[in-house]
């Protein structure tokens, strides 16, 4: 399952309906990971340095994080995107800290739409095997922060 998250207010704990109303609950360790790309996002003087544009394709750089979790930043200039992918048994949020983002996903019984248009903010919460795309598909550049579970602490 995939799922938005609005920025803000942080969603209570626990399994329960979505934030945004769609009725979705978002599972308890994927939490912790939009809580975290929360964090990151607000630490700008963290990763603003590290910002590049790459023309030939899209830029990202590893951010450093806690044990067991990987984050990354990336830059998407206007028609860079991702291939489709999945993250295999590990969990994964992404928030968008500029411009704007869509994410598209592919399988089977998704629940929700399966392209979500994300701003500023916004936070997508990706389960395990939910494969997806992310494009920058607008006419300025953006930025976003990407934190996933790593295989060793891969959620069951």
């Amino acid at each position: 399952m995939s799922a938005v998250v609005s920025p803000a207010p942080f969603p209570a704990p626990g399994p329960g309906p979505h934030p945004s109303g769609g009725g979705h609950p978002v599972a308890p360790p994927a939490r912790l990971l939009v809580g975290l790309a929360h964090d990151l996002a607000a630490a700008s003087a963290r990763w603003e340095p590290l910002l590049r544009f790459d023309p030939e394709r899209r830029f990202s750089t590893r951010l450093p994080g806690p044990e067991g979790v990987e984050v990354w930043l990336a830059t998407w200039l206007p028609g860079q995107s991702s291939d489709l992918h999945d993250h295999g048994r590990t969990a994964a949020a992404l928030t968008v800290v500029r411009g704007a983002l869509l994410e598209r996903r592919s399988g089977v019984a998704l629940p929700g739409p399966a392209t979500l248009e994300l701003g500023p903010g916004a936070v997508a919460v990706l389960e395990p095997g939910v494969l997806h795309s992310v494009a920058n598909a607008g006419d300025v550049p953006a930025v976003s922060i990407h934190v996933r579970t790593t295989a060793r602490a891969a959620l069951h």
